[in-house]
């Protein structure tokens, strides 16, 4: 929108130095040595509207510098709230190596304890079992079952 409105002004510039009277090339006192007309002001609003369109341009230049000033300040602010979520995402991203490594921990010594439960069990099973074979063998009778534990002779 701003560079329409710097082009708009380059042309109305342009066209108020047009203007500008441009007298003949000839011997005449506006002429330079080259040949090439002078330019004289024919009337002082014309100068003063070739002053104007300046002026005009050089605030639209003056907003523009401005505007990407605001636009350069808004980049970095953007820039510093990424390279902050960046860091924020480097430390979750520690704490949940961390925490995979304790849990991982956990669960081995979860399973070594669950090996030694399960032989414990095993161990007093056999105990058990065992012990009722001497019962067993002393009152012999007609059915006995180690498999879950359940003795059905005792009595």
């Amino acid at each position: 929108m701003l560079r329409n409105s710097l082009d708009a002004q380059k042309k109305d510039l342009e066209r108020a130095r047009l203007q500008v009277k441009v007298e003949p090339a000839s011997n005449t006192p506006g002429t330079r040595r080259t040949g090439r007309p002078e330019r004289s002001v024919t009337c002082p609003y014309v100068a003063m509207n070739v002053i104007a369109a300046e002026l005009m341009f050089l605030v639209i230049v003056v907003a523009r510098a401005q505007e990407y000033t605001e636009q350069r300040r808004a980049l970095l602010e953007a820039h510093e709230d990424t390279k902050a979520a960046d860091e924020s995402l480097i430390r979750t991203q520690q704490t949940l190596d961390e925490t995979y490594q304790v849990g991982s921990t956990v669960s081995t010594r979860l399973l070594e304890q669950r090996e030694q439960i399960s032989r414990t069990r095993d161990t007093v099973r056999l105990a058990s079992c065992l012990s009722c074979r001497q019962s067993i063998t002393q009152s012999a009778p007609a059915f006995h079952d180690c498999s879950g534990h359940r003795v059905d002779h005792v009595g």
